[in-house]
């Protein structure tokens, strides 16, 4: 008659081996009879599948949580004149509780008064910033970001701070205004060539009619 067999302390080797419980598991499982052996097995395959099921849930969490939370950025843009600081969620889920820092003064436009860091979403933040939500900051004009270093840093760092859920979230953005300065050089050289074709169909124009 088969004696009983503590499968309870077979099955805890089984859901976490290591080499210092090796040798203890294949000594009982030389003592088991059939019946018991497979039952062990069957313990082991269920606790492998239990294991597995309950990483992929975990992952397709995981992957679902990244899909749908809010993603807040912050980045510089510029039109023909002027360089726009734009803040925006490009996520799927409204922000809570967002609020952003510089870490170093700012004067929008030259202005003393105007002050980047006493607008609505870096002195007091706001409660909800819905996914889709867009807010554009003019920084400057390009020639006055050249002449006034001081008031005007061209790098500075601004620090996002939101939530989703029971998620804190914390990320610093890079601005660097002198990013577009090769743009800005392109962009007068190519004006200056226009000059130089607009004077020179100019001069044969004239010398047609004469």
């Amino acid at each position: 008659m088969d004696r009983p067999v503590p499968l309870t302390r077979l099955t805890s080797s089984l859901l976490a081996p290591s080499l210092e419980t090796m040798d203890a598991v294949l000594a009982e499982l030389a003592e088991l009879s059939v019946g018991n052996y497979l039952t062990a097995v069957l313990v082991g395959i269920t606790a492998y599948y239990a294991w597995l099921t309950r990483q992929t849930v975990t992952a397709m969490q995981d992957q679902n949580e990244r899909f749908m939370r809010p993603y807040v950025s912050v980045r510089l843009t510029r039109d023909r004149t002027s360089y726009i600081l734009v803040v925006e969620n490009t996520g799927r889920t409204s922000a809570k509780d967002l609020r952003l820092d510089i870490d170093q003064e700012f004067h929008c436009i030259g202005d003393e008064q105007f002050l980047l860091s006493e607008e609505t979403l870096f002195r007091e933040g706001v409660s909800t910033f819905p996914a889709g939500a867009e807010v554009g900051y003019v920084l400057g004009h390009t020639v006055r970001l050249k002449d006034d270093p001081e008031n005007m840093p061209k790098r500075f760092t601004v620090t996002a701070r939101y939530s989703y859920g029971d998620t804190k979230v914390e990320e610093d953005f890079k601005v660097n205004l002198e990013q577009f300065a090769k743009n800005i050089l392109v962009y007068r050289g190519a004006r200056r060539e226009l000059k130089e074709i607009r004077e020179a169909v100019e001069e044969m124009s004239e010398s047609l009619d004469g």
